[in-house]
């Protein structure tokens, strides 16, 4: 099993749930499928892709249950791929082979939780995709379609399809909408906690901690950096570090700092600053955009 299968509460296990109980209820469908085709109440072309359902649904449940070494996302991507032909085939078949025609009003109902499926079990870059999938092929069948529906329904009865084709579109664009806010405040918040951590680590050691961006502006700075530099957080934060703190940075310190900014890997210097004439030893540590700074006096 992968890592990411093993972290209880990750997507990859999330995702694996529900494609098990989406297929166990799949093959509990299948079996009342079989069962009202025997009875004769369904049309007996759909026997095709009721054990159909049945056969894929047996096979996600393997593969989810006993291979869990199988990834996540590709049997999500199968399933809903799947499930999107298997519910427009339906359609098809409950208005050229269906005795009673109204069984379509079954599978266009089930492409609004095939919606919410598609959301939960895939990642965020294939869930947008099938979910335009998903959005237009009932929309686009109904529309290929529209000559039988009104044969068989008569054209004042059309209005129920069109009154689902728009709550459909417009249920489609406010998941969508619904989904992309969560994915948003999912990562903000994911991000929050990651600076919140990354604060505490900061506050507990003894070196003093700075982060400027490409303008040497300060970022961040520790506790034990405005100790040293003899500065409050608030007010110098985001400001040039020649402008919030000065007479501390020589041009001997500068000048490293520039130089560390501009490479590609990790550097230390020692320098003295311009007051005090004390030295410190300067670990540089740079990424696109921002240089993070350990420095500490090393004149003793």
């Amino acid at each position: 099993m992968r890592d990411s299968d093993r972290i209880k509460g990750s997507p990859s296990t999330l995702a694996r749930k529900v494609l098990v109980s989406a297929s166990t209820l799949a093959l509990a469908g299948a079996g009342i499928g079989v069962f009202e085709i025997l009875r004769g109440v369904a049309a007996s072309e759909e026997m095709v892709i009721v054990l159909s359902g049945g056969v894929f649904a047996i096979s996600v449940l393997t593969a989810s249950l006993i291979f869990p070494r199988v990834p996540a996302q590709p049997i999500a991507t199968a399933a809903t791929a799947f499930y999107t032909i298997y519910l427009c085939s339906g359609i098809f078949i409950s208005l050229f082979c269906h005795v009673d025609h109204q069984i379509l009003f079954v599978y266009l109902i089930w492409f609004f939780p095939l919606l919410l499926f598609n959301r939960l079990v895939n990642s965020p870059a294939m869930g947008k995709s099938f979910a335009k999938v998903i959005l237009i092929a009932p929309l686009a069948v109904l529309g290929c379609l529209s000559f039988k529906m009104i044969a068989i329904f008569g054209a004042t009865s059309i209005y129920i399809v069109v009154v689902f084709c728009l709550s459909f579109a417009f249920f489609g664009v406010m998941l969508n909408l619904i989904t992309r806010y969560r994915e948003a405040y999912i990562a903000e918040r994911a991000h929050a906690e990651s600076l919140r951590v990354e604060s505490e680590v900061l506050e507990s050691i003894s070196d003093c901690f700075i982060s400027l961006n490409s303008e040497f502006k300060l970022v961040y700075l520790n506790d034990a950096a405005c100790s040293e530099l003899g500065v409050e957080r608030q007010t110098a934060l985001n400001g040039a570090i020649l402008s919030v703190i000065p007479g501390f940075f020589s041009d001997a310190m500068l000048a490293g700092l520039k130089a560390a900014s501009l490479k590609d890997s990790a550097s230390v210097f020692e320098a003295q600053n311009e007051q005090q004439s004390r030295w410190y030893e300067m670990r540089c540590f740079p990424r696109p955009g921002r240089i993070s700074i350990y420095f500490r006096n090393i004149t003793d």
